[in-house]
């Protein structure tokens, strides 16, 4: 959670009205970083994965914490 909060900062300073490039930013650093201990953990945390790409996917679109899954996707891919 803490290079999400990082790359999150990062994108709102320099990338704040470009969102492919916030994904760019968080595909090549946090999920990186999710994904090291992969072999480890296995596929069992996947969910853990989706929850914190979809936590930063919200932050980015501006969208509140309880904003159901659907209107989240709907944003994104309006993009």
């Amino acid at each position: 959670m803490g290079a999400m909060k990082q790359v999150w900062g990062i994108g709102q300073r320099k990338f704040a009205e470009d969102f492919k490039r916030r994904m760019w930013m968080f595909d090549l650093l946090v999920k990186n970083i999710l994904m090291n201990g992969a072999e480890i953990w296995g596929w069992k945390e996947y969910e853990t994965v989706e929850r914190c790409k979809d936590k930063f996917i919200k932050w980015s679109l501006g969208l509140d914490w309880n904003t159901p899954g659907y209107i989240e996707k709907k944003q994104k891919d309006s993009f």
